[in-house]
């Protein structure tokens, strides 16, 4: 076989069991088009076997090009995408038949995005990652990743986390199964450096992360004392397994030097705080006072903080003398408004934007300990509903009218949506919720209608049926959940 024989034969079933590989989009693995692949790749290494022992240079090129490309992701991982070569990590992965049997089109996207941010965001790799995310449709959890490697790679962490925490939220089979692997172990990563334990515990108990997450979260059990409390030698045997070990070897020390003691988690009981004591003293310098502190708190406000103000001024507001001299100050001013009827609406003002600005739980309706405290509470609720409802009909506006976002843009305006109402949930009860879930749930239907319907989105659609499914069950509205069950059973 002469050399330029051999150099076409080779080039050619290279391009087949690259072309085998990309046209690959299976349910299960094997599939078909990976079977024909490693035949393609089986025949080739037998024939550079037997061309390399007869001297051909180029059989020996063959051979190592054949074993890249019968591990395309192993080798994206563990050496193009440190490097940061994002071109080639994307070229590699494109043909992934295995790992990323089910869509290793998004795989490669994500290739591509983490391979940039490694390289520090170029810019040209970050146009390339957005375009390709606006031109792939239907990509799914792949989509979203690259999307949120992306926006890492630009600087905006918070943006990333939402992206990226939203593909491990990812319900049902989800495609592709890598894409929600690695979005757990980027999340471990990412709370591990902030030394989030407790988000590393939540982001890795459902065990779909990869060796590396699995390890993090049994480091973060160990130094938090979450039962089960993994033993020194689950440690070091789930350490073995992580790739690039050698520089978590301080983290693995400190977690084997941290006794295994069981600890009370947060949340694990709900022990009534008592009332906590007004000091003794002048009410209004009282109120100022514990005022000022509470406004002065840099973090850790909590619901009975705000009723302890609450009740300071509601000692001042009750007080006859006080509003006497109020009222004689404000007629020698000239003032003509309600002294005290001022005073109140400044206070529960400053209180309302204290607690919506550091997103304070504060309970649904019912008797608080301070009559000040439940007027707050009752304009929050109303402040809450009314910025959800300016976000829900803009929305739906835009759903009416078909003015259409790119893909991973849609997902993007969807999760300001969830994250609003979710935030606004949290800071109320489940009489809000309800008002909150009819809210937003006409407007979020739409907008997953027309994702399945008409833009074939159903990924992303489907994914939104779940969520809405959930929260009917929560409030308990049947209309909804009839609804929406029929929405989730359409599947993918």
């Amino acid at each position: 076989m002469g050399a330029s024989v051999s150099v076409v034969g080779f080039a050619m079933l290279l391009a087949l069991v690259r072309l085998f590989g990309m046209a690959n989009r299976e349910e299960g693995r094997p599939g078909f088009f990976a079977l024909l692949q490693w035949a393609t790749l089986a025949l080739l290494v037998f024939i550079a076997t037997i061309r390399a022992l007869d001297g051909d240079p180029f059989a020996i090129v063959a051979l190592v090009l054949a074993c890249v490309l019968a591990f395309p992701w192993a080798v994206a991982r563990h050496v193009t995408i440190p490097a940061g070569w994002w071109r080639i990590s994307r070229a590699l992965v494109r043909s992934s038949a295995w790992v990323w049997y089910d869509d290793n089109r998004g795989g490669a996207l994500v290739a591509a995005a983490w391979a940039a941010a490694r390289a520090g965001g170029p810019a040209a790799a970050l146009r390339f990652v957005e375009s390709e995310c606006e031109a792939h449709g239907n990509g799914g959890a792949a989509l979203i990743l690259a999307s949120g490697l992306a926006t890492a790679a630009r600087g905006d962490l918070d943006g990333a986390r939402r992206l990226v925490a939203s593909v491990v939220e990812f319900e049902g089979p989800a495609p592709p199964v890598m894409a929600r692997r690695l979005a757990v172990e980027w999340c471990a990563a990412d709370a591990a450096a902030r030394g989030d334990w407790g988000r590393v515990i939540a982001v890795t108990r459902n065990g779909h992360g990869t060796a590396a997450s699995h390890w993090l979260g049994l480091v973060a059990a160990r130094l938090c004392g979450a039962t089960p409390i993994p033993t020194d030698a689950a440690l070091r045997k789930a350490w073995l397994e992580v790739p690039r070990r050698r520089a978590l070897l301080p983290l693995l020390e400190r977690a084997l030097a941290t006794p295994a003691i069981p600890r009370e988690q947060p949340g694990d009981v709900d022990v009534p705080r008592p009332v906590s004591r007004l000091p003794d003293g002048d009410p209004h310098a009282v109120a100022l006072r514990v005022h000022a502190e509470l406004l002065g708190r840099d973090e850790g406000i909590r619901r009975e903080h705000v009723e302890k103000v609450g009740r300071a001024w509601d000692r001042v507001l009750a007080d006859v003398g006080f509003a006497a001299r109020a009222q004689a100050r404000a007629k020698d001013l000239g003032a003509k408004v309600d002294p005290i009827e001022k005073l109140r609406e400044r206070i529960e003002l400053e209180l309302v934007e204290l607690l919506h600005a550091r997103s304070v739980p504060v309970g649904d309706e019912g008797p608080g300990t301070s009559a000040t405290f439940d007027r707050v509470r009752r304009r929050l609720h109303t402040r809450l509903l009314d910025e959800l409802e300016v976000t829900a009909d803009a929305l739906s506006t835009r759903v009416k009218r078909r003015r259409a976002l790119a893909i991973h843009e849609e997902w993007r305006e969807w999760l300001t949506v969830r994250g609003q109402y979710e935030r606004a949930v949290a800071q109320t009860g489940l009489g809000l919720r309800r008002h909150a879930f009819a809210t937003v749930h006409g407007p979020a239907c739409a907008l997953a209608a027309w994702l399945w319907n008409d833009r074939k989105a159903r990924v992303h659609a489907h994914q939104m049926f779940r969520w809405l499914l959930r929260e009917a069950e929560i409030v308990e509205d049947e209309g909804a959940i009839l609804l929406q069950r029929r929405n989730v059973d359409c599947g993918y």
